[in-house]
């Protein structure tokens, strides 16, 4: 299938980037598998505002921790039972054992309230690429960063976004010797060169960057799919949690909320 794509110019590497590594692995996919996850992806795109602010939760669930603990905290948020419940909100993010709950209460419970009162807001308008959807994304919501907000945009839109979540396991594929990844100046610079030449390396070789970016990542966990994660946004699921040896509503009493902050953002 022919795609029509744009190609983003980057310039020169930065940092001692490298794209030699991404180059052959992209070169290297083979184009059944990547049929194979597109045709997957079919079925797990979401078709309302209800589905698409769960995929910001598997988001915020995805920060600083591991995809198993991702996939346990974001089906205990799933159902959103806790939208009218701050507690409610804390004693699940606690429950979980993903940390950061503070920050994740704080950022979570932000962006609830702002996604429920324009929902049409987070969707991509016609008048952006995807860089500037990407990045509007990531100066709105508090907590995800470039590269959280780069994959809420890839749970909704998949094979059809242009930019991929760009996170530390990508980056070392431009990176030959180890290297640490901050929100510092050259930090930045590098991400975003390594981001818009992934993007440049598919798309010259019509690959989705996202489609190619799942099949890595997948690859390094030695899997051939991505079900064994992915299987939590099959459908409407709510995952079962463990059971609490006391009633919730006593639990939750014993929750507590965490200051109030300005203008908190944590990447």
């Amino acid at each position: 299938m022919l795609r029509i794509w744009k190609i983003y110019s980057v310039g020169g590497p930065v940092n001692g980037a490298c794209d030699k590594t991404a180059v052959a692995f992209v070169d290297a996919i083979d184009r059944d598998r990547v049929t194979r996850y597109e045709h997957y992806f079919e079925t797990l795109k979401p078709v309302n505002d209800d589905d698409r602010f769960k995929r910001a939760l598997f988001a915020f669930a995805s920060v600083h921790t591991t995809w198993q603990l991702n996939c346990i905290l974001y089906e205990m948020l799933a159902s959103a039972d806790w939208l009218k419940d701050p507690q409610l909100l804390m004693l699940r993010l606690t429950e979980s054992g993903a940390g950061l709950h503070n920050n994740r209460y704080r950022f979570i419970w932000d962006f609830a309230q702002k996604f429920w009162t324009h929902p049409e807001w987070y969707a991509k308008q016609r008048y952006e690429d995807w860089f500037q959807y990407r990045d509007r994304l990531d100066n709105n919501i508090k907590g995800l960063g470039l590269a959280k907000a780069a994959f809420f945009s890839e749970l909704i839109y998949f094979e059809k976004s242009q930019v991929a979540c760009m996170d530390v396991h990508l980056l070392r594929l431009f990176h030959k010797g180890a290297i640490k990844f901050n929100q510092s100046k050259s930090g930045a610079a590098y991400a975003k060169w390594c981001e818009h030449r992934w993007t440049d390396i598919c798309v010259e070789r019509d690959v989705s960057p996202v489609t190619a970016r799942w099949i890595y990542w997948d690859t390094k966990q030695n899997k051939d799919d991505s079900r064994y994660w992915s299987k939590v946004l099959e459908g409407s699921r709510m995952g079962a949690r463990q059971r609490l040896l006391f009633p919730e509503a006593e639990i939750k009493a014993l929750v507590s909320l965490p200051p109030e902050k300005v203008n908190a953002r944590h990447r």
